[in-house]
């Protein structure tokens, strides 16, 4: 949980450094257009402002703990890193 927060908050960070903004951009945002599958998995740790990395990091803790100590570790961060393809399929 504590690793998953601290690679969102990095991520967000990088976004607010203007010389990395075409890297991030071709990086941590997906488009189907683009052929570049990563980036599905980099695009879950871009956020577009503080509330929305908040409300996120929230959600992440206030579930994250029950799941993972039912779950353990691998199954937990296989349930967390297939959500955003489901996200990306709706």
């Amino acid at each position: 949980m504590y690793a998953i927060a601290a690679v969102n908050s990095a991520v967000f960070l990088l976004w607010k450094v203007p010389l990395l903004n075409r890297v991030m951009l071709r990086h941590f945002t997906h488009t189907s257009s683009s052929g570049k599958v990563y980036t599905m998995a980099t695009s879950m740790f871009s956020h577009m402002g503080v509330f929305h990395l908040g409300l996120n990091m929230t959600a992440l803790f206030s579930f994250s703990s029950v799941v993972h100590q039912t779950l353990g570790r691998e199954q937990f961060m296989a349930l967390y890193l297939t959500g955003i393809f489901f996200l990306f399929l709706f």
